[in-house]
């Protein structure tokens, strides 16, 4: 469960439905530009309480990070996702190439989560496909990227969450799959690069 409010205020509490070890919660009734706490239990144990501030809109200024090819585990990554919390960043859009070397869900611990954990807990982190991901290094390369798409909870339109978009203020990212899903003119993620980018 995520128990979770603005400071002060009445908490509210989100369950996960069923028996797993990971889960995606949606929180309901949150308000733009605004910081909310939150802690999660499970199993008897709780978390700390840490906090988030939900997106800007509009015209309002904001500062995002981005980073490529940083999925290593090693002390780079954890210079580089400490040098994001100290520039205060709203959000972090990943290039791809999110763990190595094989993007195996073994690595995700390793790679990801522990350098970028604690900046996770409170700043959305929004990636991107890239080989590693889909596994295309080493002898055998295996073009599925399963292990990502368990990990991270993205939007499933237009792309079954390979490709998408997502808007923070007034501004408009696109994540686009340049892997396996073809982007040659005609095909339905050309089609919607052309359409997001001519609406934006």
């Amino acid at each position: 469960a995520v128990v979770y409010g603005r400071r002060g205020g009445q908490e509210r509490v989100r369950r996960a439905r069923g028996r797993r070890s990971m889960h995606a919660v949606l929180l309901s009734g949150l308000s733009p530009a605004t910081t909310y706490r939150y802690r999660v239990r499970a199993g008897g144990r709780g978390t700390r309480t840490f906090r988030f501030t939900t997106a800007k809109v509009g015209a309002a200024p904001f500062r995002f990070g981005v980073i490529g090819d940083f999925g290593s585990g090693t002390e780079p990554a954890y210079r580089n996702a400490a040098l994001m919390r100290r520039a205060d960043v709203d959000l972090v859009v990943s290039t791809g190439d999110n763990v190595y070397p094989l993007g195996l869900e073994r690595e995700y611990e390793r790679a990801l989560f522990r350098p970028f954990g604690p900046l996770m807990r409170g700043v959305a982190l929004w990636p991107t496909l890239g080989n590693h991901d889909y596994g295309d290094e080493g002898p055998r390369p295996r073009r599925t990227a399963r292990p990502y798409f368990r990990n991270f909870v993205l939007p499933r339109e237009p792309g079954n969450e390979r490709f998408y978009s997502f808007r923070y203020a007034n501004a408009e990212f696109l994540a686009i799959d340049d892997e396996v899903t073809s982007f040659a003119p005609g095909t339905p993620q050309y089609r919607w690069i052309d359409a997001t980018l001519g609406r934006s």
